[in-house]
């Protein structure tokens, strides 16, 4: 009952704030600059093409010239072992003891190198895809915004049943 209770004044909430819906009038421009904004497809293709970037990237920096170091250093703090064998007994110093590593490499390969000029062509067909989407999207959106126009005004309108239309057209009937 507790769960009814806030649906039945969810919608009534809902149904007291209703508006009405806003008309938004656009020209041609205008129209496809929103679609391309809006579109989703659009946006995974534009983040497609900043992944290639980033592999490119990552392909280029595992080339790169890579240094590796460690040291180890131990303390006895001067102590002394005696060995026994047997009737000899042999001093063992425990001296303070360091090692330095350093170990260098270069992957810079065959396999790296086309690697990275895959990644190059990638990157090209990436943004064509994403240049050809951006085009086909402005083109729907030009053809639905002059059947929109010529059929508002052909059947509202007749004395305009007929003009030209241009990338800088505005259509007047909402």
């Amino acid at each position: 009952i507790y769960a009814e209770d806030h649906v039945m004044a969810a919608t009534r909430a809902n149904k007291s704030s209703v508006q009405t819906p806003k008309v938004l009038q656009l020209s041609l421009q205008e129209a496809q600059n929103h679609a391309v904004e809006s579109n989703r497809s659009l946006k995974n293709a534009s983040l497609a093409v900043q992944e290639a970037y980033a592999q490119r990237w990552q392909t280029i920096a595992s080339m790169l010239p890579q240094v590796d170091g460690s040291y180890a250093y131990s303390n006895y703090c001067g102590y002394s072992a005696t060995l026994s064998m047997g009737s000899m007994e042999v001093p063992v110093s425990m001296p303070n003891v360091g090692a330095l590593g350093v170990t260098a490499s270069l992957g810079l390969n065959g396999q790296g190198i086309v690697g990275a000029l895959l990644n190059n062509i990638a990157i090209d067909m990436k943004k064509i895809s994403l240049e050809q989407s951006e085009s086909e999207l402005r083109g729907n959106v030009m053809s639905s915004y002059v059947r929109h126009c010529y059929q508002h005004s052909a059947q509202c309108h007749p004395q305009f049943a007929s003009f030209h239309y241009d990338n800088t057209l505005f259509c007047p009937f909402p």
